[in-house]
């Protein structure tokens, strides 16, 4: 089993652009499940104004855990962040995200629905309903079919 630790550090004053946003982690387990394992990284500039981001990783596998990384303060209202397979909702991903800092969210593991194919695209969408522009980083862990 390998075990992802994100560090995500928002700057005192988000407006300033000399402070910069630190992300970064480790990776704990196994070798060949460190190997084995694969993230791939997407971004949606406000996750208060509806929109979707996509990636395509470029091999087959399958998504075994979906974390986001809020970079900002939402004030109010409430957002829904759907990650998807080929435009489908993957079971059990689903966040909402409510009046908060900077921070992160994990989605529930998924189980069903979050096999993908070598030319499928992977995305995230969100329903833009709530108040504050905070950028947002999707995180899709996968499992290649092949390493």
């Amino acid at each position: 089993m390998v075990q992802v630790l994100n560090r995500f550090e928002s700057p005192e004053d988000a407006t300033n652009r000399d402070n910069p946003l630190v992300l970064d982690g480790t990776v704990e387990g196994t070798a060949i499940d460190a190997i084995q394992g694969r993230q791939i990284t997407t971004y949606l500039a406000d996750v208060s104004t509806a929109a979707s981001a996509f990636a395509l990783p470029g091999f087959a596998g399958t998504v075994v855990k979906v974390t986001t990384i809020r970079g900002g303060t939402i004030d109010s209202g409430s957002s829904t962040v759907q990650p998807r397979i080929e435009g489908i909702a993957i079971p059990g991903t689903t966040i909402n995200f409510g009046a908060a800092g900077p921070g992160g969210e994990t989605a529930n593991s998924p189980t069903t629905g979050n096999v993908f194919s070598a030319t499928d695209t992977l995305e995230v969408s969100t329903t833009g309903g709530s108040v504050g522009t905070s950028p947002l980083f999707i995180l899709f862990y996968v499992l290649p079919d092949e390493v």
